[in-house]
């Protein structure tokens, strides 16, 4: 008997939906659980973003485009300000929008694959994508990306609706109205949207090509989509067209053409073999333990766990024997447009390859049904519902464990996301005064962004040698004073100590080592 196409008993409709509900509060807390503590720290690029939501809530529209960490559409930055406004300053309330943006994807995502697909495979799909630890990452960082694919499986969603043969009239043309507006507005998530038109346009170009339905009608269909689309999308447009210049600088910062091994290739043979291995090693980045992430703290490890990216790789499997289905052409065309597209950037590999986030989870749903219905006959239903419970309590205990203890728990992620700031911004708060600081560090400066949303209104100067002029002694400054040390400059903590005595010492440590050192002098 297969969910969604026939009547199941009461009981096991009932335990069905319970699992259902216990595994969305599942995926819900998996997202807001400890937000503003793991990961251990507050990024540049998220301060950054929550000064960007702060402005908002001064200034209201800020346009389209914000020029922070290298440039961003603005979209997800006014969901953000909704939160970051709310409770300013705080690491929680910049995370939280891109919480809610990640649980938002889930419903909508159910919705796509049970429309593509069918209800069963859309359920497992869903479970598998609300304990994704790739998913469950970038919902818990405040970078806009996590917006895109709650974007892509809206406009599927809705256009997939729409081609159903069922709807006619007014409803049809609705929802691809509709679809073409959630369509066009993807161009204010993520700069990687464009990998989505392309995969939106193959798919478009294979429903024009399918006996299916007169090409003429399909054509009108398309046009409809694409109006609306573009009147949507119109004021990025608009913007990119008069900014063009500037946003081609911007894509060649992170453009693979700047390697240095790229640029010694002979010709275009030579390059087209490099970016096919690339688009490889991007794919098997899904299942293979691969480099960790210096801006966003994801790699290290696979971007799937064991279970779900075997169930991927069997759903991609399947769909390669009838590629022309278009269950199939979709989950391929997704796949490989991801893959292609990230190739072609340099860093950031694992939060530019989101894009494909929808359909490899459908896929890995799709396999998962697969395998449900090759049971179904062989098996009791007793049976085959634990084998069910056993993946889903394996894929929550694995990637619940690697997030939370392996992951965010790490040195890498302290690292990353600059624990040290956060440790200090929390003392800073303590001191009466709030004194004038002498900032020393090699990594950050006393006006990185981490500090100006965490501490607004911190007067101080760098005094490391990678940020300014290095001394000890007090500046001119009356009122309390403040050293601020992180290693290599812990000496200056007793220099400062024997210049000016009776302060108040607090010191960090992290495995016996110096890690923050503050010397107050009230």
């Amino acid at each position: 008997m297969t969910l969604g196409r026939m009547r199941m008993p009461s009981r096991w409709t009932a335990l069905t939906w319970a699992a259902i509900a216990a595994s969305i509060a599942g995926a819900v807390l998996l997202r807001v659980y400890r937000l503003g503590d793991l990961p251990p720290g507050l990024h540049g690029d998220e301060a950054a973003h929550g000064l960007e939501a702060l402005r908002i809530g001064r200034e209201g529209f800020i346009g389209v485009w914000s020029p922070v960490a290298l440039g961003q559409p603005a979209g997800p930055l006014c969901v953000f300000a909704l939160f970051v406004n709310w409770a300013p300053n705080e690491i929680w309330s910049v995370r939280l929008g891109a919480a809610l943006l990640g649980i938002a994807a889930l419903p909508v995502f159910f919705l796509f694959c049970r429309r593509l697909l069918n209800t069963r495979a859309a359920l497992i799909g869903t479970v598998l994508l609300g304990f994704g630890l790739w998913h469950i990452h970038y919902s818990r960082i405040a970078f806009p990306v996590i917006a895109l694919p709650l974007m892509e499986v809206l406009a599927l969603w809705l256009l997939l609706e729409a081609l159903d043969t069922k709807r006619e009239g007014w409803r049809r043309w609705a929802l691809l109205v509709l679809a073409g507006a959630a369509f066009g507005a993807t161009v204010y998530t993520y700069s990687a949207f464009y990998v989505f038109v392309g995969i939106v346009v193959a798919f478009w170009m294979r429903e024009l090509m399918s006996q299916s339905r007169p090409w003429r009608r399909t054509a009108r269909w398309a046009v409809v989509f694409g109006v609306a689309a573009v009147v949507v999308a119109a004021p990025f447009l608009d913007f990119a067209a008069g900014y063009w210049q500037p946003l081609q600088e911007r894509r060649q910062v992170t453009s693979v053409t700047r390697l240095e091994a790229y640029e010694k290739l002979d010709g275009v043979p030579e390059q087209s073999r490099f970016l096919i291995k690339r688009t490889a090693v991007i794919g098997l980045n899904l299942f293979r333990k691969h480099k960790f992430d210096g801006a966003d703290g994801a790699g290290g490890r696979p971007l799937l766990d064991p279970l779900t990216g075997s169930l991927a790789a069997l759903g991609f499997v399947v769909a390669l024997v009838r590629p022309a289905d278009r269950r199939h052409f979709l989950l391929l065309v997704g796949l490989l447009a991801g893959a292609v597209g990230t190739a072609f950037t340099l860093d950031g590999e694992n939060r530019r390859f989101l894009v494909a986030l929808p359909f490899v989870f459908a896929a890995a749903g799709y396999a998962g049904d697969r395998v449900v219905a090759a049971l179904q006959g062989r098996a009791t239903r007793a049976a085959i519902a634990g084998v069910l419970a056993a993946g889903l309590a394996f894929v929550v205990w694995h990637n619940s464990t690697a997030y939370f203890r392996d992951y965010v728990g790490s040195r890498d992620h302290r690292w990353v996301f600059g624990n040290e700031l956060t440790e200090f911004a929390e003392r800073y708060r303590e001191y009466e005064g709030q004194p004038y600081v002498y900032w020393y560090s090699d990594r950050w400066g006393v006006g990185y962004e981490t500090l100006q949303y965490l501490a607004p209104g911190l007067q101080g100067e760098d005094r490391s040698a990678a940020f300014g002029t290095f001394s000890v002694p007090r500046g001119p400054q009356e009122g309390p004073v403040l050293w601020v040390v992180m290693p290599p400059y812990q000496d200056v903590l007793t220099a400062a100590q024997a210049l000016e005595p009776g302060g108040r010492l607090d010191e960090v440590r992290r495995d016996g080592q110096l890690v923050l050192g503050m010397y107050y002098v009230p």
